[in-house]
């Protein structure tokens, strides 16, 4: 697995608990907060006697850390959502270049094939001088149609 894929699949499974973890962080933060200030902490500051420092402790420990947890769950988020939003539109820019090439291929083609039809009308005509004039009549109205298709594709092409 290469590395691009194996960062497409931490970010896909990033993804799927980000929900969860944008409440679940902030959570487990205010704990081992409370934890620390009631525990260790706490054993600390009574042997100096600082109550009011425990609880500036709890409040600035307690609301500051889970609020940065969740705003840079929060800007996760936007970053990866911006990073399939712009890879879903690069997605259909090459789609739809791809359908302008094989258009423009498409038009090309027909008029190569409308250009032989006419070339081969212009043969049959040289070939066959002494045609009977309703034959002759038909395939010039077949040529004139050949050229005003071709003129119509190639005016196309040139608008596109």
């Amino acid at each position: 697995m290469s590395f691009k894929q194996n960062l497409s699949t931490i970010q896909n499974k990033l993804r799927v608990h980000l929900p969860t973890l944008r409440w679940l962080v902030p959570l487990l933060l205010t704990v081992l907060v409370i934890f620390y200030e009631l525990g260790p902490a706490s054993w600390l500051y009574e042997e100096q006697g600082v109550l009011f420092r425990t609880l500036a402790d709890l409040i600035i420990f307690g609301t500051i850390g889970p609020l940065f947890a969740l705003i840079i769950l929060y800007f996760l988020e936007r970053w990866l959502d911006e990073k399939d939003t712009a890879e879903f539109q690069a997605r259909i820019l090459n789609q739809a270049r791809a359908e302008i090439d094989n258009g423009r291929q498409l038009h090309d083609n027909s008029i190569q094939v409308l250009f032989a039809a006419s070339l081969l009308l212009d043969s049959f005509r040289a070939e066959n001088p002494e045609l009977p004039p309703e034959t002759a009549v038909q395939i010039g109205k077949t040529e004139t149609a050949l050229n005003q298709a071709i003129f119509q594709l190639r005016e196309y092409l040139q608008n596109q």
